[in-house]
């Protein structure tokens, strides 16, 4: 399992996906205005903050094994929430948000839930060792 989080997050690790993001800008552009005022409330800033915190979850592995019970409990909530769900605002974006439309953004959100996945795994795993 640490060894498909470091798979993960360097896979995860590419560019920001700038380019697809622009897409679906001009897309919503044309269509709907309600989508682009979303878009302008700083959809790259929030979504680069939870790319961020997501890749560094990635990154605790081994020292997750020294967590106490507490912190364990306290990430694991923090990851029980995606991107969506941290920022609603941006709900109306997320059907634009296809592999065939946004492949890269795609990609990187599918990425980004495994491991979000993983680690919520690898505490649970770690919960029961420890007999909780």
């Amino acid at each position: 399992m640490l060894e498909r989080l470091d798979w993960l997050r360097e896979a995860h690790g590419g560019p920001f996906p700038y380019e697809d993001i622009r897409h679906i800008y001009k897309t919503v552009t044309s269509r709907k205005k309600l989508t682009r005022r979303v878009m302008d409330k700083g959809f790259i800033s929030d979504l680069d903050w939870f790319f961020f915190q997501v890749r560094g979850c990635g990154s605790w592995k081994r020292s997750a094994l020294q967590w106490s019970s507490e912190d364990r409990q306290s990430r694991f909530n923090y990851l029980c929430k995606d991107f969506f769900d941290y920022f609603p605002i941006y709900l109306p974006v997320r059907r634009w948000i296809t592999e065939t439309n946004t492949p890269t953004l795609y990609r990187d959100f599918a990425l980004c839930e495994e491991v979000r996945m993983t680690v919520m795994v690898l505490i649970r795993l770690l919960d029961k060792l420890e007999g909780r």
